[in-house]
């Protein structure tokens, strides 16, 4: 693992971006991964979800996407041999752009079915987190996300307006979606919100539960106590009569 980041370190023209990337990542793959009784890929070796996480964090390693996959072949990583780093290079070839293909693209077909799903699980996991910081601007804080029957719900905190973040990662869920069984929360009966303090992002997923066709939202939480806009997410909370939790620091 040491010696992944300070290599990403080395090579990567904006290693603040990559490390906060990374970070996310991490925290959508743990999330996800802890609910899971096995994770894709797991027939890739027996501590499936510790080797998981450590492609994770290799395939984070990004410049123009094929350029990444490029220089990933060529790095000596400790603890992985050509066919793992194959693997850790097509996460990082297609954090963006191009979904795998197995009949259009040969390095990705010539993988077994364990990695091709493993490739395909942490690369969706990857464009999702590099679609919230796409503008480089470090607004996202902390993630966490909870994965139910029906969708992975993600929690997001921001030090700012963040619209334009959570856009992005919507547009580039696509591929997570598919490993993600019954696909997004779409049709969704009702959504849970939590943007602590946040509202810009609030009122964002605020619209975007509206457009699903969410019959009921509950805010969950955490309005007050610390953030940019906690007087603001009150009264636009009042406002429309959206229900809500009283969270740890509302009770301060």
């Amino acid at each position: 693992m040491p010696f992944v980041i300070k290599t990403a370190r080395t090579y990567d023209p904006d290693p603040a971006h990559n490390e906060l990337v990374t970070t996310l990542a991490l925290a959508l793959f743990d999330g996800s991964a802890a609910s899971m009784d096995t994770v894709p890929g797991s027939g890739v070796c027996s501590k499936s979800r510790q080797a998981a996480r450590y492609r994770l964090v290799a395939g984070c390693f990004r410049k123009h996407h094929k350029l990444s996959r490029d220089i990933i072949l060529e790095l000596p990583i400790p603890g992985l041999d050509k066919r793992d780093r194959l693997t850790c290079a097509l996460i990082a070839r297609y954090h963006t752009k191009a979904l795998p293909d197995a009949s259009r693209h040969r390095e990705f077909a010539s993988l077994d079915a364990d990695r091709r799903e493993l490739v395909e699980w942490l690369a969706g996991i990857l464009r999702v987190a590099d679609g919230l910081d796409c503008n480089h601007a470090t607004v996202i804080g902390r993630l966490g996300c909870d994965v139910g029957d029906k969708a992975i719900t993600v929690h997001l905190e921001a030090s700012g307006d963040c619209r334009m973040e959570i856009e992005r990662a919507r547009q580039k869920q696509d591929l997570l979606e598919g490993k993600t069984e019954g696909g997004s929360n779409t049709g969704a009966d009702g959504v849970c919100i939590r943007y602590p303090r946040n509202l810009p992002a609030l009122e964002a997923a605020v619209m975007d539960a509206k457009a699903r066709g969410a019959g009921k939202i509950v805010c969950a939480g955490d309005m007050t106590g610390y953030g940019p806009f906690p007087d603001e997410v009150c009264r636009f909370l009042e406002e429309r009569r959206i229900p809500s939790i009283i969270g740890n620091y509302d009770r301060k």
